[in-house]
């Protein structure tokens, strides 16, 4: 992920582009039976491989904690088959 954050950040457009696939993966879990098992794995993973990625930068009022916050105040919810099917990703 390193060379697509100096991309979007020579860009400007870092912070915008993870928040914008933070939101729409923290809707789709939060309406799992409008979206496919795998759908919803995939948006999990991809939500903790997000909060991997930002935890080194993690400080008081950073952009980091401010996503990975969001993230966890979700009440996100998967539907059976997803809940089932996580470990098999």
């Amino acid at each position: 992920m390193p060379a697509l954050k100096s991309e979007l950040d020579h860009l400007k457009a870092y912070e915008k582009t993870v928040e914008s696939l933070v939101q729409e993966a923290l809707d789709a879990l939060n309406n799992p039976m409008n979206f496919k098992a795998q759908a919803q794995v995939t948006y999990l993973l991809f939500l903790e491989n997000t909060i991997a990625q930002l935890r080194p930068g993690l400080q008081e009022g950073s952009f980091e904690k401010r996503v990975i916050e969001k993230i966890s105040q979700s009440e996100v919810v998967l539907s059976q088959e997803a809940d089932r099917n996580e470990n098999f990703a």
